[in-house]
């Protein structure tokens, strides 16, 4: 547990260095930084992952028992609410976007739940300084499900829209995927929280051309807590 205590802080530290940073601490350059599953013909990232995930519950569902109910594993929806800080780091000039979401989640089998997010952001960089709304389906694919700690490959694909075009050269309309590990931690006295990593990519999917269809792709800290 004390090791798990040090990741903690850790994160809660890198998460608090991003939000109070002056934006120009990072500088407006290109980091050295490549979407670790983008594998070009299999891209997490990408549109695709509906796909993906849409696959994996379809052999869940086929394949594997439902498990019954108990306190551990409760059947009812689940409500949680998170704040992301992220940075792009493949297109110049540097965005940093904040994220403020809304999820349910509905437990299918011990090891996923399914469910939505409704998301609010703020952009600010050189050339564009605006908010936005969105909606994602969210996959949530448990790597280790204990009483107190949880494990979670998190991932979503959904529409949004801005209020001005963005990114820069781009349109309003817009379509996001993520992906990210979250724990989630069991707290004496306040609940479960959630912190974890995450990898964003904002594109229009060439719906305007191939050429008003620049990408944000940002990585970042989640810090959330769980209504139970």
């Amino acid at each position: 547990m004390s090791y798990l205590r040090l990741v903690l802080r850790g994160l809660f530290i890198l998460l608090w260095l991003l939000l109070v940073s002056p934006h120009d601490c990072f500088g407006q350059f290109q980091w050295n930084w490549r979407d670790p599953l983008d594998l070009n013909h299999f891209d997490w990232g990408d549109n695709k992952l509906l796909f993906y995930n849409s696959i994996g519950l379809g052999v869940t569902l086929k394949f594997s028992k439902r498990t019954p109910v108990n306190d551990h594993q409760p059947s009812r929806v689940q409500f949680s609410s998170h704040i992301d800080v992220l940075k792009e780091y493949s297109r110049p000039p540097i965005s940093d976007l904040y994220v403020a979401r809304l999820r349910w989640v509905k437990p299918i089998r011990t090891f996923l739940q399914v469910g939505g997010d409704l998301s609010i952001y703020r952009v600010d960089d050189a050339e564009v300084d605006t908010e936005g709304i969105g909606a994602q389906v969210v996959f949530n694919w448990i790597l280790l499900n204990g009483e107190n700690l949880k494990i979670v490959f998190d991932n979503g694909v959904g529409p949004n829209i801005f209020r001005d075009a963005f990114p820069f050269g781009g349109t309003r309309f817009n379509f996001s995927t993520f992906y990210g590990i979250a724990l989630q931690v069991k707290i004496p006295a306040v609940g479960w929280v959630t912190v974890g990593a995450k990898n964003l990519h904002i594109s229009n999917a060439d719906i305007a051309g191939s050429d008003r269809n620049p990408a944000l792709d940002g990585w970042g800290l989640t810090i959330g807590y769980i209504f139970h």
